[in-house]
């Protein structure tokens, strides 16, 4: 198996910020173990379904949220996940800006 870094965005989160419900978007990086970018891709985007700050979605049913793989690099070696910042990056999605 390989190691990758993923650069993931998600787009058309509807969440509460400050009381108000609002589209919102992030950035991440996840750092996965696969046999090739496509399977780093899923993978990558697996880690994210059970994160605690996307729990509270307020998206109706035909409006869900999408993820994609902005960037798949390949690694030589797996970073040390104790040093690296596996946070979301939030923005106000730009038709809501």
């Amino acid at each position: 198996m390989t190691n990758y870094e993923v650069e993931l965005n998600g787009q058309n989160y509807w969440l509460e910020v400050d009381g108000v419900p609002r589209r919102m978007g992030f950035y991440t990086l996840r750092y996965v173990e696969a046999v090739s970018p496509e399977d780093a891709a899923r993978a990558a985007i697996r880690t994210l379904r059970s994160h605690e700050s996307l729990a509270n979605l307020l998206n109706e049913p035909s409006d869900s949220p999408k993820i994609y793989a902005e960037d798949i690099i390949e690694l030589a070696e797996a970073p040390d996940l104790a040093e690296v910042d596996l946070s979301l990056c939030f923005y106000l999605d730009d038709d809501d800006a």
